[in-house]
């Protein structure tokens, strides 16, 4: 959750930001293994848990206790 922590500062502070013409190359595999509705579901979960103020220690323990790679 570091980057919806970095994008909710940066907006309190007003700042702006900039999207980069460079690509990324990331890897698929944990969507490609738990499929996409699952990752999605669990992605939702968890920052509906984050903005409601749920420990980070607490969301890496059950983020990693689903994640078996």
């Amino acid at each position: 959750m570091e980057d919806v922590e970095l994008m909710r500062r940066i907006k309190h502070r007003g700042g702006k930001i900039r999207i980069l013409p460079d690509r990324v190359m990331t890897s698929a595999r944990r969507w490609e293994e738990e499929g996409f509705v699952f990752g999605l579901l669990r992605n939702t979960i968890l920052f509906t848990l984050f903005i409601l103020g749920v420990s980070p220690e607490r969301l890496t323990r059950f983020y990693k206790s689903e994640y078996r790679g």
